[in-house]
């Protein structure tokens, strides 16, 4: 039997519904031994298994979000020299600065002041001494008083000056500047943040700032946002663990002494290497590089020194241990405490490290989320502790005579800690067994190949840069002044000098100057794509970009950039809060030589979006140059080590060209295109007064070819508009030229509808294709003679059927193309329009013209029509409909409603975009990340208006409500930001909602905002987890009266949905009543969502109902797992393959797990089906589409084929043997630790069981999976598990038939103490006394040391497991255990043997008690075999009635162990009783057990050694028969003695 259970996933409903299963630890008591005289054990080793329990899986009903974290870094402990310090030792950094300024509300810093500065944890300052030089070492700079800068995470700076820091504190901006923002804190014993500090100061040296600044870049970002990037992967995962294990165990000075003046802990030489090789945050005086090269620098030498293949988050995690276990310690009277809690801090630190690399490998749960926070807590608390111990020492606290209370104090908080983590680590190691994996969000239907895996491709095609107009653009690389050529020039001499620091260029423009089209124009020349073959990865921003939508960005990067496989596994993690980390980790990781394959141009970065700019340039490798465009200078110069390459008109001749193009001429190269008259009449008036920019060239040329090649009306018109007083810049930034050509093209339009049409423009997205059946509905009111408006036009029915839409909407862009207001797209094979774009100028300039309050009106005209015909924008009263769902998609709608709903500022509509129809739609149409975005966009629109005193909402409780309560619900449904903080902001809202709505004025409205915060209070993350769903659960009572079945029965069920949810998770109570309670909510939702009316809800219901019966712990088992059963089945009638691969694949799985656990029916037949769902899920779930569910299923099939009873057992179990190793394919060690270590469990377990093969070998391969599983459970990470391996461990050593047989029991002794340490009598009784039968056991068969001592030990354990296994609480456990004590005492060799003997015989009259011959024949016999040999060798009493009485029992065993159902244990009872005939001179009983074994013959195992005996038994009873001798003389006696003792082996002798 396999050692874990099978594993099974759970569909769940509500905010944070989770349904866990998990597996039941077994004691399987193998079967009792009896040897040729019944004297072996009756009973071997117990078997366990661990609690092989996996995640759950399932659906949500109510509303719910992933939560993520983001990455960083952390700060390392560089090595320096300095006098004084040990050979061994390794010290802070330090370094020396001025200060530039200084504010603070404690005591504020001149200006010049020299300081030595050190950097541990926090920063410490200590003013220069004035003709003094500068400290050596940290005991140097301790001696002096030093000033605590404290860096608290999330909430502190240490970084390179920006412009505005520079600009604030009146000095020019260099790298030689580091910015610093913390607390000041109090140098007394327990000091506290006294105020806040900010400085500016300058280094001499740039590179000691970057690297200052590279490790205040890891310290300011919190443990949960801090630790998870750049582990996805298995090459990364297996570089951190190396790093970490190199930075581990601690180990003292070379003399082994400490020293008394430093004791430096974690002196590991490979530490030290690592850290000697990389010069972390001491870099030497000519590495004055950037951060990023640095980051670079050191990646390379560990790898070189280390063999690690190193990553940047792979050295940022390893500095970090070395960070938090190199405390320097000035040691005086204090040596020995100060040393272990810094040494225990270290070892802790390590420890946690490495459980928080484990569990960030899994997909994030609810649970798991909270598990990671809490141990990232106790990590903080840990950190803390470091920081006491670090103050405690620089500042001198150490050595005074408050110091042994502080340390004392110190290692007081230490053993609360490890207690807490030791609680937190148990607690996480089950928890993670049972908590769900979630599946990935719903497909469409019928689309199986989206669960094969993601089409990337798209990455490349949609990130590519923009197609020139080759009717206006002028090549310009090779010309000097254009700044194409000057890029082109900056880009060769970086690849020529070999730096590995790529440049960040910013093409810095006003509005129309072509930066654009610059950037397009240089990647489509050959020296660029001779620059970089992997060509370039184009990003377009807009005003519409946020951090949500540019994600798709992030992972065009990392498609670029990285592996396949990296891009496919972050594919999955799109969704997760922390991807951008997790993205920049990778990408930062690819080597300089492939990161240089490629070019990164990111376009159109407004001031307002400078945030995106940085956010790309962070995932952007280093040594992939970066090309931004933008209007704004500070843009430019907000990002380190920029390059400004402005543009402030184009050169004459390429103006000219720009011109000619524009008009229909062909461009010149040497002559001008234009005649000496048109050159002197029309060509310099127009340069003139375009200032030769681009965009204005380009329209002015677009109207003077629509004019037929006529230049005086568009000049003249030109020149009017730019000497017209009403000629001012309507927008700041756009030059007076561009405005001046805008007017002049929208003067000559040929109408006031085309005038308007295009003022309608400014409402469309820029720089972005938009289908021309947007502008239909867009341009409705002006096209006269097209539809009313909410009818559906003719255009959008062509348009949904694949007809491309022509006139008059054609036309009108036809008009606005040709006066350059507009660019357009042509389908190539039907020549047709099918798409325009929008300059950002040309919008902005729209807009303006159109004004604020006719935006907005153009907005929600746009947001109506679209409703219209769908019954939406009904007003009654306060209730408005906005059904956005129901519109049809014309390739425009749904990407852009959100946008249009919050620009026309209608707070009605907005948490209309948050409805579920609306998120499924999104979802099954786009993405989630799609629905994210739109959820940011009413976020930012609701957060607008919320608080608003001016607005309608104040006026308007119903609007209040509705705002209060969307914002709620977008805050739970949002991925971005924290999860808990999300969650907190959620809760608060809604108790807002409550009060703009309470129930005695709109009962429904409560009852919905109630049921909101019951969704809040299940997924909350903070506080206590019971009372969370205690509060959950009230809020879904409170909704349920007023939301009753009659009334509102969709509400009703969807709260008992979420209410059985609740009590599924509870863990307060008891938990049968919680699990009936939720089967009863569950009941009572079907009985509205019924498989008609609602079938989706209904199969989602039967799947959370079966898994409330799987785990149901009252009433019948077998009943409650058949229920499971048939809820799976059900749910399977509406979760088809077709439909609904995934949850299909899941409701298999479930429905396989419960077949395994099956009770009732044939258990072969049950395990048959187990294996035949496993398989199904299995088709579904590939190892490239789902691997950890592929993993998961795997192991659970082989768990089935080790329980299979039909077909070959040989078979079988080889087959779970494969199944295993394949789930560790994926559950490696390093990237799932606790999946790894019990799929080893189970791996063990079969090996153990293995039949086919070499015995010995399995055994030992059984015993090397044990071992590997203690690795990861540990005694301190999960005590239990660890205890059930141990007792585990012991059986196999126990039966091991290789090695020497002593040193063999002698080590399963070991490990059943082992496990005594964990299993207690009154921590586990239960195991306590199943591993005191084993103890016993070995002790009965050890064969080292004194024999009567061991068996007197033996006499003892089971004497303790009796006081457990009492016959009333477990009989056949006290019969057990009475047989092996009875076999120990027949062997005692010490005390009264006959007082043996005669315990002996009633220990197994005890056990005939209870095992009788019809309730455990077998047993029966076995016990009566024994106590036959019990009685043979009796030595009190008569002996002529023991040994009658022996035979007896010899007889009634036959009477089981027939010839014909057991012809072996036949045989040997025989051979027994023969013996004991022979004993009682009863020589014609003799004679027939004698012969009938003789006619057994050869077919008998042992006849090759004692056949001979027997044949010639026969003839000398036959003889003596025949002589008449009644008896037989002395001598004779002793002559069958004799003969006796000479056939047979020591075991079969009674006497």
């Amino acid at each position: 039997m396999a050692a874990g259970c099978p594993v099974a996933e759970g569909a769940t409903s509500g905010a944070a519904a989770q349904a866990s299963v998990v597996g039941a630890v077994e004691a399987v008591p193998p079967a009792a031994a009896d040897t040729a005289d019944g004297g072996a054990p009756a009973s071997g080793p117990a078997r366990g298994g661990p609690p092989a329990a996996v995640p759950d899986e399932g659906d949500t009903a109510g509303p719910s979000a992933a939560m993520g974290v983001g990455a960083s870094g952390s700060a390392a402990a560089g090595p320096i020299g300095g006098a004084g310090c040990d050979a061994e030792a390794t010290e802070y950094p330090m370094a020396t600065f001025r200060v530039l300024s200084c504010e603070s509300t404690v005591k504020k810093l001149k200006r010049g002041t020299v300081l030595h500065a050190l950097l541990g944890r926090n920063l410490y300052l200590a003013p220069a001494k004035a003709q003094a030089p500068p400290p050596a070492s940290v005991v140097d700079l301790v001696k002096r008083k030093l000033r605590c800068v404290h860096l608290p995470r999330e909430d502190c700076d240490l970084r390179v000056a920006n412009a505005a820091d520079a600009k604030r504190a009146g000095v020019d901006l260099t790298n030689h500047l580091l910015w610093v923002r913390g607390m000041e804190r109090s140098t007394a014993h327990g000091g506290c943040d006294l105020g806040r500090i900010t400085l500016l100061l300058k280094a001499d040296d740039a590179g000691v700032c970057a690297s200052w600044a590279t490790a205040g870049s890891f310290l300011a970002h919190s443990w949960s946002s801090l630790l998870p990037a750049g582990v996805a992967d298995e090459t990364s995962v297996a570089a951190v663990t190396r790093l970490l294990d190199e930075t581990h165990p601690l180990a003292p000075t070379r003399s082994g002494k400490v020293s008394d003046a430093v004791f430096v802990l974690l002196g590991t030489s490979g530490r030290r290497a690592v850290l000697k090789a990389s010069l972390w945050l001491q870099p030497t005086p000519c590495v004055g590089a950037p951060v990023a090269s640095v980051v670079k620098k050191v990646a390379d030498a560990v790898g070189q020194v280390s063999g690690v293949p190193a990553v940047e988050i792979a050295l940022r995690v390893a500095c970090l241990v070395v960070h938090i276990g190199a405390v320097a310690i000035r040691v005086r009277d204090h040596a020995d405490l100060c040393t272990s809690v810094a040494k225990r801090c270290s070892e802790l630190a390590h420890e946690l490290l490495k459980h928080l690399l484990g569990t960030l490998q899994l997909l994030k749960t609810d649970f798991g989320v909270a598990h990671q926070e809490r141990l990232c807590r106790l990590l903080s608390q840990l950190e803390t502790l470091l920081e006491q111990v670090e103050e405690a020492v620089l500042v001198g606290l150490v050595g005074r005579v408050t110091s042994d209370q502080t340390i004392r104090g110190l290692k007081s908080k230490l053993d609360e800690l490890v207690h807490k983590v030791g609680e937190q680590r148990q607690h996480g190691a089950l928890g993670m067994a049972v908590m769900r994996i979630e599946h990935e969000v719903s497909r469409p239907p019928g689309s199986v190949a989206q669960a094969l895996g993601p089409d990337l491709s798209l990455y490349k095609v949609r990130r590519i840069p923009p197609r020139l107009d080759e009717r206006t653009y002028v090549p310009g690389v090779s010309t000097p002044g254009r700044a194409e050529h000057t890029i082109l020039c900056k880009l060769q001499q970086h690849a020529r000098n070999g730096v590995s620091l790529a440049p960040r260029l910013g093409i810095c423009a006003i509005g129309g100057s072509g930066k654009s089209f610059a950037c397009a124009g240089l990647v489509a020349c050959g020296a660029i794509k001779e620059l970089y073959p992997g060509g370039t990865v184009w990003v377009q921003l807009n005003a519409s970009s946020t951090a949500v939508t540019i994600i798709e960005d992030v992972m065009a990067l990392v498609y670029r950039f990285c592996t396949k496989d990296v891009a496919n596994a972050l594919f999955r993690l799109k969704e997760q809060a922390d991807f951008v980390s997790l993205a920049a980790s990778h990408v930062g990781s690819v080597s300089a030589e492939r990161a240089g394959e490629q070019l990164v141009v990111i376009d159109d970065v407004l001031d307002s979006k400078r945030n995106l700019l940085h956010t790309l340039l962070r995932v952007a490798p280093s040594a992939a140059p970066v090309l931004f465009t933008t209007r704004s200078q500070a843009v430019v110069e907000s990002v380190p080590e920029f390059t400004l390459v402005p543009i402030d008109s184009l050169p004459e001749a390429d103006a000219r060209a720009v011109l000619a193009k524009a008009v229909g001429r062909p461009a010149m190269e040497v002559e001008s295109p234009f005649g000496a008259a048109d050159e002197f009449d029309w060509v310099r008036r127009v340069l003139k007064k375009t200032e030769r920019h681009a965009l204005s060239l380009s329209i002015v040329g677009a109207n003077i070819a629509q004019m037929g090649g006529a230049w005086r009306p568009v000049v003249d018109a030109l020149e009017q508009k730019w000497m017209d007083l009403g000629c001012e810049p309507l927008l700041d930034g756009l030059a007076r030229s561009v405005r001046a050509t805008l007017d002049m093209s929208l003067d000559l339009l040929p109408n006031n509808v085309s005038r308007v049409a295009f003022m309608a423009c400014s409402v469309l997205p820029t720089n972005a294709k938009v289908a021309v059946c947007a502008l239909e509905r867009l341009w409705r009111p002006q096209l006269s003679g097209a539809t009313t408006a909410c009818e559906p036009s003719a255009t959008s029915a062509r348009h949904a059927e694949g007809v491309v839409v022509r006139d008059p909407v054609v036309q009108e862009i036809d008009t606005l193309v040709r006066a350059g207001l507009l660019r357009r797209e042509v389908n190539a094979d039907t020549g047709e329009v099918s798409s325009v774009t929008v300059h950002p100028v040309v919008s902005e300039y729209a807009a303006a013209l159109l004004g604020p309050g006719r935006v907005v009106a153009t907005h929600h005209f746009l947001v109506r029509d679209y409703l219209c015909g769908h019954g939406a924008m009904v007003e009654d009263g306060a209730r408005r409909s906005y059904p956005f769902w129901m519109c049809t998609d014309d390739g425009y709608c749904y990407d852009n409603m959100a946008r249009h709903v919050a620009a026309s500022g209608d707070v009605w509509g907005l948490p209309w975009l948050l409805h579920s129809e609306w998120e499924r739609l999104r979802v099954r149409t786009r993405s989630l990340l799609a629905y994210q975005g739109d959820v940011e966009t009413v976020l930012a629109g609701l957060l607008l208006v919320a608080d608003d005193k001016t607005c309608e909402t104040r006026q308007s409780p119903q609007l209040q409500y509705s705002v209060y309560q969307g914002l709620a619900n977008a805050y739970l449904g949002r991925i971005a930001g924290p999860r808990a903080t999300n969650i907190e902001r959620a809760i608060s809202w809604v108790h807002r909602a409550l009060d703009a709505a309470p129930r005695r004025n709109n009962a429904p409205k409560w009852a919905s905002v109630q049921t909101t915060l019951g969704n809040a209070y299940s997924n909350r993350v903070t506080g206590d987890k019971g009372a969370n769903l205690d509060k959950a659960i009230e809020c879904y009572g409170l909704a349920l009266q007023v939301w009753t079945r009659d009334a509102a029965p969709l509400d009703w069920a969807t709260t008992q949905m979420n209410l059985g949810a609740a009590y599924s998770d509870h863990v307060t109570g008891d938990k049968g009543a919680n699990v009936d309670t939720a089967i009863e909510c569950y009941g009572l939702a079907l009985q509205v969502w019924t498989r008609d009316a609602a079938p989706l809800d209904w199969a989602m219901t039967q799947m959370n109902l079966g898994n409330a019966y799987r785990n149901r712990v009252t009433g019948d088992k077998g009943a409650n797992v058949d229920k499971a059963i048939e809820c799976y089945g059900l749910a399977l009638q509406v979760r088809t393959r077709d439909a609904a691969p995934l949850q299909w694949a899941m409701t298999q799985m479930n429905l396989g797990t419960a077949y395994s656990d099956r009770v009732t029916g044939d258990k072969g037949a049950n395990v048959d089906k187990a294996i035949e769902c496993y398989g199904l899920a299995l088709q579904v779930r590939t190892r490239d589409a789902a691997p950890l569910q592929w993993a998961m299923t795997q192991m659970n099939l082989g768990n089935a084929y080790s329980n299979c009873v039909t077909g070959d057992k040989g078979a079988n179990v080889d087959k779970a043997v494969e199944c295993h190793g394949l789930a560790l394919q994926v559950w490696t060690r390093d990237a799932a630790p606790l999946d790894w270590a019990m799929t080893h469990m189970n791996l063990g377990a079969a090996y153990s069981d293995r039949v086919t093969g070499d015995k010995g070998a399995n055994a030992d391969k059984a015993i090397e999976c044990y071992g590997l599983v203690l690795q990861v459970w540990t005694r301190h990470a999960a005590p239990l598990q660890w205890a059930i391996t141990q007792m585990i461990l012991g059986n196999a050593y126990s039966d091991r038939v290789t090695g020497d047989k002593g040193a063999n029991v002698d080590k399963a002794i070991e490990c059943y103490g082992l496990a005594l340490q964990v299993w207690t009598r009154d921590a586990a009784p239960l195991d306590w006394a199943t591993t005191q039968m084993n103890l016993g056991t070995a002790y009965s068969d050890r064969v080292t040391g004194d024999k009567g001592a061991n068996v007197d030990k033996a006499i003892e354990c089971y004497g303790l497991a009796l006081q457990v296994r009492t016959r009333d609480a477990a009989p056949l456990d006290w019969a057990m255990t009475q047989t092996n004590l009875g076999n120990a005492y027949r062997n005692r060799v010490t005390g009264d043997k006959g007082a043996n003997a005669d315990k002996a015989i009633e220990c197994y009259g005890l056990a005939l008690q209870v095992w009788t011959r019809d309730a455990a024949p077998l047993q029966w016999a076995m016990t009566q075999m024994n106590l036959g040999a019990a009685y043979r060798n009796r030595v009190t009493g008569d002996k002529g009635a023991n040994v009658d009485k022996a035979i007896e029992c010899y007889g009634l065993a036959l009477q089981v162990r027939t010839r014909e159902t057991a012809p072996q244990g036949w045989a040997h009872a025989t051979f027994i009783l023969l013996l004991a005939q022979l004993d009682a001179e009863r020589w014609d009983a003799a004679l027939v057990s004698a012969r009938a074994l003789q006619q057994f013959g050869p077919q008998w195992e042992r006849w090759r050694q004692d056949g001979e005996f027997v044949v010639g038994r026969v003839h000398h009873i036959e003889v003596r028969l025949r002589r008449g001798r009644g008896r037989r003389s002395r001598p004779a006696v002793r002559a069958l003695l004799r003969s006796l003792a000479h056939a047979f082996p020591a075991g079969h002798r009674g006497v």
